[in-house]
């Protein structure tokens, strides 16, 4: 047996001459059983749909056990945070991240008919007065909330996130360059990449799926060598996220390029647009799993993140109060 994930109880087992894939709760996780019965509706779904199926490739098993899901293991692959760690974050991968969200906004229309929940990600809540169970039972996400709530950056620009939160696409819910494998077109054996690990599939914003791409390249580019011990939360300064925006330049702009000709040309804009408003409430939810990986190394390198998620909600605040003012 083999561990697959820190985030996520995942386990590669084999048995029988079988490669098998066995998935628990994840470490910050509201709602286990739910979420995996939806990854089983899902799969059950998007295999009567060709054009789904290509774009989430389905295993071969899937079977529930309770708050278990056992699949049948996809044959292995790289992802692309595998290779960013090796080689470091490409515009080239960036793009084949792009067209595969851009491609999935397209045909996830199919699945209208799935039921879901529509619920809003855990995060946008999470520094509120009654934190979600996610935060709640992890000893280190429970001490970075603390910190975090006494910031009304973070509580405001939150606020206005849910206030501005829609409902107008199926979204895969938890995308990730750990989530994206690469595969070779079975058409033009071209490289490209699909999405996997389907557990957060819900009805909600198309910004989410954009800005959870997005803040892999941020995290990426933000994370120091070595991160010092954890001296409380500050606001990385100005300097800071004009060196991250330009180090994350060119693969932002290959993914947005890539997202815009893969997606209905309708929504592409609208969704790159909320995907970057929602940014800063992806890259606290990245901060809370490093919280909960140790109290900490993982506390010092989710502040620095929370660090940067604020100063982009302190920006957006400031441009939103210029443009009230204006009006």
């Amino acid at each position: 047996m083999r561990n697959l994930s820190r985030s996520n109880g995942v386990f590669a087992l084999a048995a029988g001459g079988c490669e098998l894939v066995v998935k628990g709760p994840a470490l910050l996780d509201p709602d286990a059983e739910g979420r995996l019965d939806r990854e089983r509706r899902f799969y059950a779904l998007a295999a009567r749909e060709p054009d789904v199926a290509r774009e989430a490739p389905i295993p071969a098993l899937v079977a529930q056990l309770g708050d278990v899901l056992v699949l049948g293991r996809l044959r292995p692959g790289e992802t692309l945070e595998e290779r960013a760690r090796e080689r470091g974050v490409s515009p080239a991968d960036a793009a084949l991240l792009g067209s595969a969200l851009g491609a999935w906004r397209r045909v996830s229309g199919r699945l209208a008919g799935l039921e879901l929940p529509g619920r809003l990600p855990w995060v946008l809540e999470a520094l509120g007065p009654a934190p979600p169970g996610a935060v709640a039972r992890s000893a280190g996400a429970a001490r970075l909330a603390d910190v975090l709530r006494r910031e009304p950056v973070l509580a405001d620009g939150l606020a206005r996130l849910r206030a501005g939160w829609r409902r107008d696409a199926v979204v895969h819910g938890d995308v990730r360059w750990d989530n994206a494998l690469l595969d070779a077109d079975g058409r033009t054996g071209c490289e490209r990449v699909v999405l996997v690990d389907w557990e957060f599939l819900d009805v909600g914003d198309a910004g989410w799926d954009v800005a959870g791409a997005l803040a892999d390249v941020i995290a990426l580019a933000a994370a120091p060598a070595a991160p010092p011990g954890p001296a409380g939360y500050r606001p990385a300064p100005a300097g800071e996220l004009v060196r991250l925006s330009r180090a994350v330049a060119e693969p932002v702009e290959a993914f947005r390029s890539a997202y815009r000709a893969g997606a209905p040309a309708d929504v592409a804009e609208a969704d790159l647009e909320a995907g970057v408003r929602l940014l800063p409430a992806r890259l606290l939810q990245i901060a809370f799993l490093h919280a909960a990986w140790g109290l900490t190394e993982g506390l010092a390198s989710a502040l620095q993140l929370a660090g940067v998620a604020g100063a982009m909600l302190e920006e957006a605040g400031g441009r939103a109060r210029g443009a009230g003012r204006s009006a």
